[in-house]
């Protein structure tokens, strides 16, 4: 799925993740003590349990510089073929549908254009038909 969205450009490396969902939970849970906090329960902690989770895998990865880490190789030609294939037209999908949002930008930026030119337009209009011409003055506020 990496190689469709991003082609070769981008390695996949698998990491050992392990017990990272405990770390994630005990490092939430002493953070709450730390606090005075009550301390979240797993039904609490969904969302933000993955996302710390997540944080402590870069963690451990960054801390040794990768060297446990495995990269990983299709190794079938075919397959790399074909993922290179449809990555192509994942960038083709993206170009287009950055194409379709500049044009209808473009088109709403012209049609405020328009609204505009018609507005004024229409304000020149009736202050040429207004008698005599004249405009409100402003009052002047007593201090």
């Amino acid at each position: 799925e990496v190689r469709k969205k991003c082609g070769r450009r981008v390695s996949v490396t698998l990491w050992d993740e392990r017990y990272t969902s405990k770390e994630a939970a005990s490092r939430i849970a002493a953070e709450a003590m730390a606090r005075n906090k009550r301390i979240p329960t797993a039904s609490d902690l969904e969302a933000q349990l993955d996302a710390d989770a997540a944080c402590i895998i870069l963690e451990h990865y960054y801390k040794d510089f990768g060297k446990d880490a495995e990269e990983m190789v299709l190794g079938d030609k075919e397959l790399e073929e074909k993922c290179d294939i449809l990555y192509k037209e994942h960038l083709k999908r993206l170009e287009e549908e950055r194409r379709e949002a500049m044009e209808m930008r473009e088109k709403g930026r012209n049609a405020r254009r328009e609204m505009i030119a018609r507005a004024r337009a229409l304000e020149e209009q009736q202050s040429g038909t207004q008698i005599g011409g004249k405009k409100k003055k402003k009052k002047k506020r007593k201090k």
